[in-house]
Protein backbone atom coordinates (compact mmCIF):
# COMPACT_ATOMS: atom_id res chain seq x y z
CA UNK A 1 0.00 0.00 0.00
CA UNK A 2 1.67 3.08 -1.22
CA UNK A 3 1.84 6.25 0.93
CA UNK A 4 0.51 9.62 -0.51
CA UNK A 5 2.36 12.47 -1.04
CA UNK A 6 3.99 14.25 2.20
CA UNK A 7 1.92 17.14 3.48
CA UNK A 8 4.54 20.24 3.30
CA UNK A 9 5.89 22.13 6.36
CA UNK A 10 2.88 25.05 7.08
CA UNK A 11 4.27 28.49 6.28
CA UNK A 12 4.98 30.84 9.10
CA UNK A 13 2.81 33.36 10.07
CA UNK A 14 4.20 36.80 10.06
CA UNK A 15 2.33 39.79 12.21
CA UNK A 16 3.39 42.91 13.98
CA UNK A 17 3.48 42.65 17.67
CA UNK A 18 0.11 43.75 19.39
CA UNK A 19 -0.30 44.33 23.19
CA UNK A 20 -1.71 41.23 24.00
CA UNK A 21 1.72 39.50 23.21
CA UNK A 22 3.32 41.54 26.39
CA UNK A 23 3.07 38.45 28.85
CA UNK A 24 4.97 36.16 26.71
CA UNK A 25 7.59 39.06 25.29
CA UNK A 26 8.32 39.75 28.91
CA UNK A 27 8.35 36.21 30.23
CA UNK A 28 11.14 35.32 27.23
CA UNK A 29 12.73 38.47 28.53
CA UNK A 30 13.11 36.34 31.79
CA UNK A 31 15.83 34.05 29.73
CA UNK A 32 19.54 35.67 30.95
CA UNK A 33 20.97 34.84 27.89
CA UNK A 34 18.24 36.88 26.11
CA UNK A 35 17.53 39.75 28.31
CA UNK A 36 22.14 40.33 28.07
CA UNK A 37 21.73 40.29 24.47
CA UNK A 38 18.69 42.20 23.90
CA UNK A 39 17.38 43.61 26.89
CA UNK A 40 15.60 45.32 28.92
CA UNK A 41 12.11 45.50 27.52
CA UNK A 42 9.37 47.27 29.77
CA UNK A 43 6.14 49.02 29.03
CA UNK A 44 7.80 51.81 28.41
CA UNK A 45 9.91 49.57 25.09
CA UNK A 46 6.45 47.99 24.45
CA UNK A 47 4.83 51.42 24.07
CA UNK A 48 7.59 52.65 21.60
CA UNK A 49 7.67 49.41 19.65
CA UNK A 50 3.68 49.53 19.24
CA UNK A 51 3.64 53.40 18.25
CA UNK A 52 6.64 53.24 15.74
CA UNK A 53 5.78 55.01 12.46
CA UNK A 54 9.17 53.99 11.14
CA UNK A 55 9.46 50.51 11.79
CA UNK A 56 7.63 47.61 13.16
CA UNK A 57 8.44 44.59 15.47
CA UNK A 58 7.09 41.59 13.83
CA UNK A 59 6.08 38.56 15.22
CA UNK A 60 6.68 34.94 13.76
CA UNK A 61 4.80 31.92 14.43
CA UNK A 62 5.01 28.58 13.44
CA UNK A 63 2.18 25.51 13.46
CA UNK A 64 0.28 28.45 16.06
CA UNK A 65 2.95 28.74 18.19
CA UNK A 66 5.04 32.02 18.63
CA UNK A 67 8.43 30.83 17.72
CA UNK A 68 10.46 34.54 16.48
CA UNK A 69 10.16 38.55 17.51
CA UNK A 70 11.97 40.50 14.88
CA UNK A 71 12.54 44.43 14.98
CA UNK A 72 12.40 46.01 11.76
CA UNK A 73 13.52 49.94 10.76
CA UNK A 74 12.71 51.09 7.75
CA UNK A 75 14.87 53.36 5.10
CA UNK A 76 12.79 56.04 4.10
CA UNK A 77 14.90 56.21 1.29
CA UNK A 78 14.53 52.99 0.12
CA UNK A 79 17.73 51.65 0.04
CA UNK A 80 18.13 48.99 3.05
CA UNK A 81 15.82 48.69 5.42
CA UNK A 82 17.46 47.15 9.21
CA UNK A 83 17.13 44.44 11.36
CA UNK A 84 17.15 46.15 14.57
CA UNK A 85 16.94 42.66 17.16
CA UNK A 86 16.00 39.38 16.31
CA UNK A 87 14.66 36.73 19.21
CA UNK A 88 13.78 32.74 18.98
CA UNK A 89 11.81 31.53 22.00
CA UNK A 90 14.15 30.70 24.38
CA UNK A 91 13.12 26.75 24.50
CA UNK A 92 14.13 26.73 21.10
CA UNK A 93 17.66 27.95 21.09
CA UNK A 94 19.82 25.78 18.68
CA UNK A 95 17.07 24.41 17.08
CA UNK A 96 18.07 26.05 13.76
CA UNK A 97 15.19 28.22 13.23
CA UNK A 98 16.79 31.69 13.01
CA UNK A 99 16.89 30.89 9.38
CA UNK A 100 13.05 30.53 8.95
CA UNK A 101 12.37 33.43 11.51
CA UNK A 102 14.43 35.66 9.94
CA UNK A 103 13.24 34.99 6.31
CA UNK A 104 9.86 34.87 7.20
CA UNK A 105 10.58 38.63 9.02
CA UNK A 106 12.43 40.04 5.75
CA UNK A 107 9.42 38.79 3.31
CA UNK A 108 6.29 39.88 5.07
CA UNK A 109 4.41 41.96 2.80
CA UNK A 110 3.84 44.86 4.76
CA UNK A 111 7.65 46.38 4.61
CA UNK A 112 7.72 49.36 2.26
CA UNK A 113 10.05 48.79 -1.14
CA UNK A 114 13.80 48.69 -0.47
CA UNK A 115 17.12 47.31 -2.48
CA UNK A 116 18.40 45.28 0.63
CA UNK A 117 18.87 44.94 4.27
CA UNK A 118 21.28 45.63 6.31
CA UNK A 119 22.32 44.02 10.29
CA UNK A 120 24.40 45.99 12.75
CA UNK A 121 26.36 43.59 15.18
CA UNK A 122 28.32 44.09 18.35
CA UNK A 123 32.05 42.79 18.03
CA UNK A 124 31.36 41.04 20.97
CA UNK A 125 28.39 39.28 20.03
CA UNK A 126 29.95 35.93 18.20
CA UNK A 127 26.54 34.24 17.99
CA UNK A 128 25.13 36.73 16.22
CA UNK A 129 28.30 37.16 13.74
CA UNK A 130 27.76 33.60 13.30
CA UNK A 131 24.33 34.14 12.34
CA UNK A 132 24.58 36.11 9.77
CA UNK A 133 27.15 34.71 8.28
CA UNK A 134 25.83 31.05 7.88
CA UNK A 135 22.77 32.79 6.35
CA UNK A 136 25.22 34.39 3.35
CA UNK A 137 24.82 37.77 4.67
CA UNK A 138 28.14 39.67 3.67
CA UNK A 139 30.01 41.35 6.83
CA UNK A 140 31.42 44.80 5.44
CA UNK A 141 33.19 45.58 8.34
CA UNK A 142 33.12 47.99 11.24
CA UNK A 143 30.49 50.88 10.80
CA UNK A 144 31.05 53.00 13.86
CA UNK A 145 32.23 50.37 15.82
CA UNK A 146 29.46 47.57 15.04
CA UNK A 147 29.86 45.35 12.26
CA UNK A 148 27.57 45.95 9.10
CA UNK A 149 25.91 42.94 7.51
CA UNK A 150 24.26 43.21 4.22
CA UNK A 151 21.26 40.77 2.48
CA UNK A 152 19.36 40.68 -0.21
CA UNK A 153 16.13 41.63 -0.39
CA UNK A 154 13.74 38.46 0.09
CA UNK A 155 10.83 37.53 -1.97
CA UNK A 156 7.63 38.33 -0.67
CA UNK A 157 5.41 35.59 0.88
CA UNK A 158 3.30 33.90 -1.65
CA UNK A 159 0.00 34.27 0.23
CA UNK A 160 0.46 36.38 3.50
CA UNK A 161 -2.17 35.24 6.08
CA UNK A 162 -5.06 37.54 7.41
CA UNK A 163 -3.98 39.95 9.70
CA UNK A 164 -5.66 39.51 12.95
CA UNK A 165 -8.31 41.54 14.40
CA UNK A 166 -7.12 45.32 15.19
CA UNK A 167 -3.60 45.26 13.00
CA UNK A 168 -2.75 46.91 10.50
CA UNK A 169 -2.75 45.72 6.68
CA UNK A 170 -0.20 47.95 5.47
CA UNK A 171 2.72 50.17 7.27
CA UNK A 172 1.67 54.02 7.62
CA UNK A 173 -2.26 52.96 7.33
CA UNK A 174 -3.05 52.57 11.03
CA UNK A 175 -0.83 56.07 11.58
CA UNK A 176 -3.16 57.24 9.20
CA UNK A 177 -6.31 56.18 10.97
CA UNK A 178 -5.17 57.34 14.31
CA UNK A 179 -4.20 60.76 12.89
CA UNK A 180 -8.12 61.14 11.09
CA UNK A 181 -9.43 59.29 14.22
CA UNK A 182 -7.55 62.04 16.88
CA UNK A 183 -8.30 65.14 15.32
CA UNK A 184 -11.85 64.39 14.84
CA UNK A 185 -12.37 63.59 18.67
CA UNK A 186 -10.30 66.22 19.74
CA UNK A 187 -12.76 68.90 17.82
CA UNK A 188 -15.66 66.85 18.74
CA UNK A 189 -14.87 67.29 22.82
CA UNK A 190 -13.29 70.51 22.20
CA UNK A 191 -16.89 71.68 20.52
CA UNK A 192 -19.23 70.53 22.99
CA UNK A 193 -17.57 72.03 25.76
CA UNK A 194 -16.61 75.11 24.57
CA UNK A 195 -19.89 75.77 22.94
CA UNK A 196 -21.23 74.85 25.95
CA UNK A 197 -19.69 78.18 28.12
CA UNK A 198 -20.05 79.96 25.41
CA UNK A 199 -23.94 79.53 25.47
CA UNK A 200 -23.28 79.10 29.01
CA UNK A 201 -21.29 82.78 28.76
CA UNK A 202 -24.97 84.40 27.73
CA UNK A 203 -26.31 83.73 31.05
CA UNK A 204 -23.64 84.67 33.25
CA UNK A 205 -21.03 82.36 33.35
CA UNK A 206 -16.96 83.22 33.10
CA UNK A 207 -13.77 81.71 32.99
CA UNK A 208 -11.48 82.49 36.15
CA UNK A 209 -8.07 83.27 35.07
CA UNK A 210 -6.69 83.29 38.71
CA UNK A 211 -8.84 80.52 41.14
CA UNK A 212 -8.98 81.25 44.81
CA UNK A 213 -12.27 79.59 45.42
CA UNK A 214 -14.22 76.11 45.31
CA UNK A 215 -16.79 77.30 43.49
CA UNK A 216 -14.11 78.96 41.03
CA UNK A 217 -12.64 75.83 40.62
CA UNK A 218 -15.80 74.23 39.72
CA UNK A 219 -17.25 76.45 36.91
CA UNK A 220 -13.14 75.78 35.03
CA UNK A 221 -13.50 72.30 35.01
CA UNK A 222 -15.82 72.34 32.14
CA UNK A 223 -12.81 74.78 30.47
CA UNK A 224 -10.14 72.23 31.37
CA UNK A 225 -12.28 69.47 29.66
CA UNK A 226 -12.04 71.84 26.36
CA UNK A 227 -8.63 72.59 26.75
CA UNK A 228 -7.97 68.68 27.60
CA UNK A 229 -9.91 67.69 24.77
CA UNK A 230 -6.00 66.55 22.65
CA UNK A 231 -4.91 64.80 25.68
CA UNK A 232 -8.22 63.00 26.34
CA UNK A 233 -8.81 61.87 22.57
CA UNK A 234 -5.26 60.57 22.17
CA UNK A 235 -5.59 58.24 25.31
CA UNK A 236 -9.47 57.16 24.11
CA UNK A 237 -7.77 56.91 20.11
CA UNK A 238 -4.13 55.09 21.36
CA UNK A 239 -6.57 52.66 23.25
CA UNK A 240 -8.75 51.99 20.93
CA UNK A 241 -6.10 51.50 18.37
CA UNK A 242 -4.37 48.77 20.84
CA UNK A 243 -1.09 51.43 21.25
CA UNK A 244 -2.19 51.15 24.62
CA UNK A 245 -3.55 49.05 27.62
CA UNK A 246 -4.53 51.57 29.77
CA UNK A 247 -4.33 54.86 31.78
CA UNK A 248 -0.99 53.77 33.16
CA UNK A 249 0.40 53.11 29.74
CA UNK A 250 -0.40 56.04 28.12
CA UNK A 251 1.21 57.92 31.08
CA UNK A 252 4.53 56.24 30.49
CA UNK A 253 4.28 56.68 26.51
CA UNK A 254 3.86 60.55 27.42
CA UNK A 255 5.86 61.04 30.60
CA UNK A 256 9.17 59.26 29.16
CA UNK A 257 11.99 60.50 31.61
CA UNK A 258 15.42 59.52 28.92
CA UNK A 259 15.87 61.39 25.73
CA UNK A 260 18.37 63.74 24.20
CA UNK A 261 19.98 66.56 26.30
CA UNK A 262 19.50 68.88 22.88
CA UNK A 263 15.81 68.72 23.13
CA UNK A 264 15.86 69.99 26.58
CA UNK A 265 18.59 72.78 25.97
CA UNK A 266 16.31 73.69 22.49
CA UNK A 267 13.46 74.23 24.61
CA UNK A 268 15.68 76.37 27.20
CA UNK A 269 17.16 78.66 24.68
CA UNK A 270 14.14 78.99 22.82
CA UNK A 271 11.86 80.34 25.55
CA UNK A 272 15.25 82.60 26.69
CA UNK A 273 15.33 84.32 23.23
CA UNK A 274 11.40 84.79 23.13
CA UNK A 275 10.86 86.03 26.89
CA UNK A 276 14.07 88.23 26.11
CA UNK A 277 13.54 89.72 22.43
CA UNK A 278 9.80 90.53 23.90
CA UNK A 279 11.03 92.57 26.49
CA UNK A 280 13.65 94.26 25.07
CA UNK A 281 11.30 95.75 22.15
CA UNK A 282 7.76 95.98 23.62
CA UNK A 283 9.58 96.85 27.36
CA UNK A 284 8.48 95.79 30.84
CA UNK A 285 4.63 95.32 30.82
CA UNK A 286 2.57 97.10 33.73
CA UNK A 287 0.72 94.08 34.44
CA UNK A 288 3.69 92.00 35.65
CA UNK A 289 3.47 89.79 38.88
CA UNK A 290 6.36 89.31 41.52
CA UNK A 291 8.10 85.71 40.15
CA UNK A 292 6.14 83.93 43.33
CA UNK A 293 3.07 83.24 40.76
CA UNK A 294 5.30 81.78 38.16
CA UNK A 295 5.61 79.48 40.44
CA UNK A 296 2.26 79.31 41.96
CA UNK A 297 0.77 79.05 38.69
CA UNK A 298 3.12 76.01 36.95
CA UNK A 299 0.25 73.36 38.11
CA UNK A 300 -2.97 74.99 36.51
CA UNK A 301 -0.74 75.83 33.26
CA UNK A 302 0.36 72.31 33.10
CA UNK A 303 -3.27 71.31 33.17
CA UNK A 304 -4.95 74.40 31.03
CA UNK A 305 -1.81 74.17 28.14
CA UNK A 306 1.01 72.14 28.56
CA UNK A 307 -1.10 68.53 28.65
CA UNK A 308 -1.98 69.93 25.09
CA UNK A 309 1.04 68.30 23.86
CA UNK A 310 0.24 65.03 25.24
CA UNK A 311 -2.16 64.66 22.33
CA UNK A 312 -0.62 67.09 19.43
CA UNK A 313 2.39 65.06 19.83
CA UNK A 314 1.60 61.58 20.64
CA UNK A 315 -1.38 61.15 18.12
CA UNK A 316 -0.92 63.87 15.11
CA UNK A 317 2.30 65.50 14.36
CA UNK A 318 5.16 63.01 14.58
CA UNK A 319 3.16 61.03 11.86
CA UNK A 320 2.65 64.29 9.67
CA UNK A 321 6.31 64.75 10.27
CA UNK A 322 7.12 61.24 9.09
CA UNK A 323 4.80 61.41 6.17
CA UNK A 324 5.16 65.05 4.88
CA UNK A 325 8.29 66.52 6.50
CA UNK A 326 8.96 69.24 9.30
CA UNK A 327 7.55 72.39 7.14
CA UNK A 328 4.42 70.88 5.82
CA UNK A 329 3.56 68.84 8.94
CA UNK A 330 4.29 72.02 10.83
CA UNK A 331 1.91 74.42 9.41
CA UNK A 332 -1.08 71.96 8.97
CA UNK A 333 -0.88 71.61 12.38
CA UNK A 334 -0.29 74.97 13.35
CA UNK A 335 -3.87 75.28 11.70
CA UNK A 336 -5.47 72.50 13.33
CA UNK A 337 -4.41 74.10 16.55
CA UNK A 338 -5.03 77.74 15.62
CA UNK A 339 -8.49 76.38 14.78
CA UNK A 340 -9.09 74.95 18.07
CA UNK A 341 -8.16 77.72 19.89
CA UNK A 342 -10.83 79.90 18.07
CA UNK A 343 -13.47 79.08 21.01
CA UNK A 344 -11.28 81.03 23.55
CA UNK A 345 -12.03 84.84 21.43
CA UNK A 346 -15.80 83.85 22.42
CA UNK A 347 -15.61 82.20 26.06
CA UNK A 348 -16.53 84.82 28.76
CA UNK A 349 -13.65 85.77 31.25
CA UNK A 350 -10.38 84.42 28.90
CA UNK A 351 -8.10 87.11 27.58
CA UNK A 352 -8.64 86.19 24.60
CA UNK A 353 -12.38 87.25 24.43
CA UNK A 354 -11.59 90.37 26.85
CA UNK A 355 -9.41 91.70 24.23
CA UNK A 356 -6.00 91.30 25.68
CA UNK A 357 -4.78 88.91 22.99
CA UNK A 358 -4.80 90.21 19.69
CA UNK A 359 -6.35 87.16 17.08
CA UNK A 360 -3.82 88.40 14.79
CA UNK A 361 -0.67 88.49 16.76
CA UNK A 362 -2.21 85.28 18.50
CA UNK A 363 -1.75 83.47 15.12
CA UNK A 364 1.39 84.59 14.49
CA UNK A 365 2.78 82.90 17.36
CA UNK A 366 0.71 79.82 17.43
CA UNK A 367 2.21 78.84 14.18
CA UNK A 368 5.43 79.50 15.50
CA UNK A 369 4.96 77.17 18.25
CA UNK A 370 4.18 74.70 16.41
CA UNK A 371 7.49 74.68 14.24
CA UNK A 372 9.25 74.64 17.62
CA UNK A 373 7.23 71.48 19.45
CA UNK A 374 8.10 69.99 16.38
CA UNK A 375 11.73 70.25 16.43
CA UNK A 376 11.75 70.17 20.45
CA UNK A 377 10.05 66.60 19.23
CA UNK A 378 12.41 65.60 16.54
CA UNK A 379 15.21 66.72 19.20
CA UNK A 380 14.30 65.24 22.20
CA UNK A 381 14.47 61.94 20.91
CA UNK A 382 12.40 59.60 23.81
CA UNK A 383 10.95 61.88 25.90
CA UNK A 384 10.20 64.62 23.27
CA UNK A 385 6.86 64.54 24.36
CA UNK A 386 7.36 65.43 28.01
CA UNK A 387 9.76 68.10 26.62
CA UNK A 388 6.97 69.67 24.50
CA UNK A 389 4.63 69.67 27.44
CA UNK A 390 6.96 71.24 29.69
CA UNK A 391 8.01 73.89 27.35
CA UNK A 392 4.22 74.98 27.05
CA UNK A 393 3.51 74.57 30.97
CA UNK A 394 6.62 77.50 31.47
CA UNK A 395 5.63 79.27 27.93
CA UNK A 396 2.01 79.94 29.66
CA UNK A 397 3.45 80.62 33.40
CA UNK A 398 6.03 83.61 32.15
CA UNK A 399 3.79 84.95 29.61
CA UNK A 400 1.23 85.39 32.80
CA UNK A 401 3.86 86.82 35.06
CA UNK A 402 5.78 88.98 32.93
CA UNK A 403 2.46 90.08 31.67
CA UNK A 404 3.24 89.86 27.71
CA UNK A 405 0.68 87.89 26.15
CA UNK A 406 1.15 89.05 22.35
CA UNK A 407 -0.07 92.69 22.10
CA UNK A 408 2.99 94.45 20.33
CA UNK A 409 3.42 93.65 16.63
CA UNK A 410 7.14 94.68 16.80
CA UNK A 411 7.59 92.29 19.87
CA UNK A 412 5.38 89.43 18.30
CA UNK A 413 7.24 89.51 14.87
CA UNK A 414 10.80 89.98 16.10
CA UNK A 415 10.52 86.69 18.98
CA UNK A 416 8.52 84.72 16.54
CA UNK A 417 11.10 84.91 14.25
CA UNK A 418 13.80 84.39 15.97
CA UNK A 419 12.24 81.34 17.46
CA UNK A 420 10.78 79.98 14.12
CA UNK A 421 14.34 80.23 12.82
CA UNK A 422 16.19 78.31 15.57
CA UNK A 423 13.03 75.42 14.83
CA UNK A 424 13.98 75.15 11.34
CA UNK A 425 18.06 75.15 12.40
CA UNK A 426 17.45 72.30 14.96
CA UNK A 427 14.64 70.45 12.76
CA UNK A 428 17.73 70.58 10.12
CA UNK A 429 20.09 69.15 12.45
CA UNK A 430 18.06 66.01 13.75
CA UNK A 431 16.19 65.17 10.53
CA UNK A 432 15.40 62.17 11.86
CA UNK A 433 11.91 61.55 14.17
CA UNK A 434 12.61 61.27 18.07
CA UNK A 435 9.48 58.94 18.18
CA UNK A 436 11.65 55.71 16.54
CA UNK A 437 13.66 54.93 19.27
CA UNK A 438 14.62 51.43 19.62
CA UNK A 439 16.81 49.66 21.90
Amino acid sequence: MSRGPSRPAPAPRVRPLVVEDWNWVREWFEDAELDRALGPVDEEWLAAALGDPEGVQLVVELDGAVTGLVGVAWDPDGDAHSVTDIAVRPADRGAGIGRTVLTAATSWRGHPPAHGWVAFVEPANTRALGFFARQGWTDEGLDDGMHRFRGRTAAPTPTPPAPAAGVRPHPGATERRIAWHFTLLTFAIAGVFSGGLIVAGRFGYAVSNVVSTVPEFLANVPFSIYILSPAIASYVVLRAHRRVTGPLQWIRLVFVLRGRPAGALLAVAALLMYFTIHLCISGPSATALPWTMFLLSLPGNLVIGGMEEAGWMSALQPELDRRWGFVRSSLVVGVIWLLWHVPLFFIPGTNHASGVIDFGMFAVQVLTFRFLYGAIFRAGGGNGVLLCILTHTVFNAASFTLGIPPTSWPGTLAANAAVLALALTAAALFPRSGAAVRR
